[in-house]
């Protein structure tokens, strides 16, 4: 019996270590999936996420993410997707290249790496397109960090045996084609893409000069990438052009208006619950005017120096409200002096400075009236 030592296939398969299971790229998908479910489910449509399901899900939006405490969506925005139908064509894609990586390089490492590539995409679209009502969201731009870094770093792609290509590979054509249909008409997020592309091609290569066979080293790695990553996206976040105006103080606006609205359509009503006494000779036109004076007029005054000193930013989309809202509250308090003057000393001046005031006092409720109603509606951004 002979043995033929220059044989080494044996040898080789023996020093293979067992293929890692994907399980985090799995986890992954599944989040993805079931973010863009939940979208599609509050939007009551299954074809597309609505604009403020978006944003509320954590879409990428200058207004919103340059805000205070509103990093978050760097992350989030790369788990949702406005269209569930790219989401079937990007999953087989998204998974034939984060298998290959986790089974390369391990699942913590997928994880880190799939983190760093959304952060800095999301930072690279909130630096290069400035349009602060553009809002990005998918997973391109990790997907592209992930598939050219597996790439750059093999040495041999025919023949590493960790990737080797397959017919079930071809699977991932259709969203390469997809972006490449985007990138020819302009809608995709080339800032997001480009930088997942420019990560993976950086990381690629320092992966492939580092040994894989040492757990200390991989860690190590993976603190670097995640420190350099921080890095980028602190100095992108920082560099950013800054939106005229961010999402808390629309919602700030909001709540404000509601109050408002509340207290001056309380006064309004104690008003008419006093003037309808006059009216029906309850009280006469002097003790109506000592009432007013004594009791509601303070009430106006008070609540025309709260919401006159108030401010808000001028460019929030409900801006056009601000002037009529203290222009009203202002003329309203001076038709209530004038018209108490009037009923006190039956002084015609002072009914016709009322007049004067009521007209100003409607030209604001018209102005109110014609406004738009406050909602955010960011116009939406290519997505892929």
């Amino acid at each position: 019996m002979t043995t033929d030592f220059l044989n080494t296939q044996p040898l080789m398969q023996a020093s293979r270590p067992p293929p890692r299971r994907p399980w985090m790229t799995l986890l992954l998908a599944l989040i993805i999936i079931t973010v863009t479910a939940t979208g599609a489910y509050l939007s009551g449509n299954w074809l597309q996420v609505s604009n403020d399901v978006m944003l509320r899900l954590g879409a990428n939006v200058p207004m919103a993410t340059l805000d205070q405490f509103g990093a978050w969506r760097l992350l989030t925005a790369k788990l949702l997707f406005q269209s569930p139908v790219v989401l079937a064509v990007f999953l087989p894609f998204f998974v034939m290249a984060a298998v290959a990586f986790e089974r390369r390089h391990g699942a913590i490492a997928l994880l880190v790496y799939f983190v760093v590539a959304s952060v800095i995409a999301s930072a690279a679209t909130l630096y290069f397109i400035a349009d602060e009502l553009k809002m990005s969201a998918g997973a391109g731009g990790p997907a592209w960090a992930i598939a050219t870094a597996m790439l750059v770093s093999l040495r041999d792609p025919l023949r590493d045996k960790w990737f080797r290509p397959q017919a079930k590979h071809l699977a991932g054509l259709p969203y390469v084609a997809l972006c490449a249909f985007g990138a020819y008409v302009g809608t995709i997020d080339m800032a997001s893409m480009g930088a997942g592309v420019l990560l993976g091609l950086v990381c690629g290569w320092y992966l492939r000069r580092a040994d894989a066979a040492m757990p200390t080293h991989q860690f190590a790695r993976l603190a670097i990438i995640a420190a350099i990553g921080g890095c980028l996206s602190t100095i992108a976040l920082m560099r950013a052009p800054t939106p005229s105006y961010f999402l808390s103080e629309v919602r700030q606006f909001v709540q404000d208006a509601k109050n408002y609205t509340s207290e001056l359509n309380g006064l309004n009503a104690q008003v008419q619950a006093l003037t309808d006494q006059a009216l029906a000779g309850s009280i006469t036109r002097p003790a109506l005017a000592e009432r007013m004076t004594q009791d509601l007029i303070p009430k106006w005054m008070a609540a025309e120096k709260r919401w006159t000193t108030r401010s808000w930013n001028p460019n929030i989309p409900d801006g056009p409200k601000l002037a009529p809202m203290k222009s009203y509250v202002t003329h309203r308090t001076r038709f209530l002096q004038a018209s108490a003057v009037g009923w006190a000393n039956e002084d015609t001046d002072a009914f016709a400075q009322a007049s004067v005031h009521f007209s100003k006092m409607h030209a604001a409720q018209l102005a109110l009236a014609a406004g738009n109603d406050g909602k955010v509606s960011p116009a939406a951004a290519p997505r892929k």
